[in-house]
């Protein structure tokens, strides 16, 4: 939220994208910052998919909760949130702008519950 404030002014409504590209480019000092700050932000998403994947604590407590029945509750009525953990590999993006021509694999597991919604979601 910082990086967006100091490169747009604002920490919540950026209005920087606009019909063809931006509204502003960035300067070579915000371009470093930006630069510093994703190496930041994948550093951490690192550590948060490592915790989600391996942290024994977290998977105990995560696994078998909210858990959805594939015949009571079948995952395309809560699309999207319980479609990818339900093994359906859906993405509603796929239908979108250029969407549709991009290349991207859909991220899905056979959980079912809490935990698999964690797994989609620290991968997607």
């Amino acid at each position: 939220m910082d990086l967006l404030n100091a490169i747009t002014g604002n920490r919540v409504n950026y209005g920087m994208n606009t019909m063809g590209g931006v509204r502003r480019d960035v300067s070579p000092e915000q371009l470093q910052a930006i630069l510093k700050g994703v190496d930041t932000l994948e550093e951490r998403t690192k550590y948060y998919i490592q915790i989600a994947t391996e942290e024994t604590t977290l998977i105990q407590r995560l696994s078998g909760v909210g858990k959805l029945s594939r015949k009571r509750d079948p995952p395309r009525r809560h699309r999207p949130t319980a479609a990818r953990p339900a093994s359906r590999a859906t993405c509603a993006r796929r239908s979108y702008a250029a969407y549709p021509d991009v290349e991207f694999n859909v991220i899905s597991v056979d959980n079912c519950d809490v935990y698999g919604r964690t797994l989609v979601g620290s991968a997607s």
